[in-house]
């Protein structure tokens, strides 16, 4: 167990509290977003009224959300952006629906700037999720200034993410139907989803920086027991570090370098944060969990032109 162990929230640090460290010994730092990436991307041409993008696995509930959907619009078009094991299922659910006509499954998006111009496009992202660590759709989603709707759930860490800038609905078809029909009525949440996400920037901000919430928690010199990979390692080749992607690092800091370009830039002199996703990012390395061996990763960038990543894997399956 790691002297000084970081989780994404409130609710993943109480998880972790429960299998070891106690609570006062366990610092919180939420995932970062790339805001002004997000802000900035077009919205697609293509896009959907109401939106869904993730794994698609039973957590999700996204049986749910294609059943809630049904009830509550009339004609308006949901996107189901992302894959997994209940893909045929769902899309199967979906045929059988009076609302078929109006769902479509993209498929997972091999860029992350696709993945967004959806977001930016959509009035509504919906993810009744009853199983989030953290949740940084949500945040997505409210920087490209979605309405959102997430799950009251005691497993799941949305309410924290979306705060009073987005909706929680309880994670049954009634339950989400009747805050989508809000929401598609023109319901808008008490505070601006826009500023809310901003709470979660990667760089720039100080709110979530990591200078501000996550440098003290390496004020004794250890780093935590983290998964290196992609343009992070301990080594300062870049060709060896290639090759041992994904080791195991203990208690010491690794050397950061980016492998794909190289910069004239000092080396960051702390890294940002990274999360497991539903996407990749086009500038982030491609390596499976090992959980979900065929899901990507995507990471945040650090406060400097140098862009490197760490990975903290799942505490729980």
């Amino acid at each position: 167990m790691p002297q000084h162990p970081i989780a994404v929230s409130e609710l993943t640090a109480g998880r972790l509290a429960e299998i070891g460290p106690d609570r006062d010994r366990i610092r919180v730092v939420p995932n970062g977003i790339d805001y002004e990436q997000i802000r900035e991307t077009t919205p697609a041409s293509d896009g959907f009224d109401v939106l869904f993008a993730g794994r698609l696995i039973e957590d999700k509930r996204v049986d749910v959300l294609l059943d809630a959907f049904d009830r509550a619009s009339t004609d308006e078009t949901l996107g189901i952006v992302g894959d997994g094991p209940m893909r045929e299922a769902l899309e199967a659910h979906a045929r059988g629906l009076d609302s078929a006509g109006r769902i479509t499954f993209t498929g997972f998006l091999e860029e992350y700037a696709d993945v967004v111009a959806q977001m930016r496009a959509a009035e509504v992202f919906a993810s009744p999720s009853t199983r989030e660590g953290f949740g940084l759709t949500y945040a997505e989603a409210m920087a490209a200034g979605c309405t959102v709707i997430g799950a009251e759930h005691p497993e799941s860490a949305a309410d924290e993410v979306i705060g009073e800038g987005g909706f929680l609905a309880t994670p049954t078809v009634d339950g989400v139907a009747g805050v989508l029909e809000r929401a598609l009525a023109g319901e808008r949440p008490p505070s601006d989803p826009v500023m809310r996400a901003g709470m979660f920037i990667g760089t720039g901000l100080p709110r979530m920086h990591w200078t501000r919430i996550g440098r003290p928690s390496m004020a004794s010199g250890r780093w935590p027991h983290c998964w290196v990979g992609g343009w992070c390692s301990g080594d300062t080749d870049g060709h060896r570090s290639r090759r041992r992607e994904g080791r195991i690092v203990r208690g010491r800091r690794p050397r950061c370098e980016t492998v794909v370009e190289k910069r004239d830039t000092p080396t960051p002199p702390l890294p940002l944060l990274v999360r497991s996703g539903y996407h990749q990012n086009d500038r982030a390395s491609v390596q499976a969990d090992s959980n979900n061996v065929d899901r990507p990763v995507r990471t945040a960038e650090t406060d400097c032109s140098n862009r490197c990543s760490l990975y903290f894997p799942p505490l729980f399956p």
